[in-house]
């Protein structure tokens, strides 16, 4: 997410539910976009949540999510996001198995989602040392 104050506030929710939260606000410097294939075991995934502005610098939320998904990225759960009501986009996150959200974001809504989704992810892996290998 490319606004300060929306991944400020992201990250807030998610670090307060207790998530390792990575933000990045370029799509060009996520250590997943950086690396040429998943680095994740069959068993697991990199990352539980992506979240992802549609309208980023450099390179769209979509190219970001379809880059991943070349990469054979095992994280199901994508959340993308937009100011822009552009029906194009919502068609198009579906396509790619996205859940879309409309800014404003709708907290209710978003906390609902995350809490249903995340009932499956084990509260004990961490991710800190794989983002930080180089």
């Amino acid at each position: 997410e490319d606004d300060d104050d929306l991944r400020s506030l992201l990250t807030e929710i998610l670090d307060d539910k207790g998530y390792e939260v990575f933000s990045y606000t370029n799509p060009f410097i996520c250590p997943l976009q950086k690396i040429p294939a998943c680095r994740c075991k069959d068993n697991e995934r990199c990352t539980d949540f992506i979240i992802t502005d549609i309208e980023m610098p450099n390179m769209n939320g979509f190219e970001f999510i379809e880059n991943l998904r070349e990469k054979k990225c095992k994280c199901n759960e994508v959340i993308v996001m937009s100011a822009s009501l552009n029906p194009e986009y919502q068609v198009k996150a579906e396509e790619l198995n996205c859940k879309f959200f409309s800014k404003p974001l709708p907290l209710q809504e978003f906390n609902e989602f995350i809490d249903e989704r995340s009932k499956s992810f084990d509260p004990n892996r961490k991710l800190k040392d794989w983002f930080k290998e180089k």
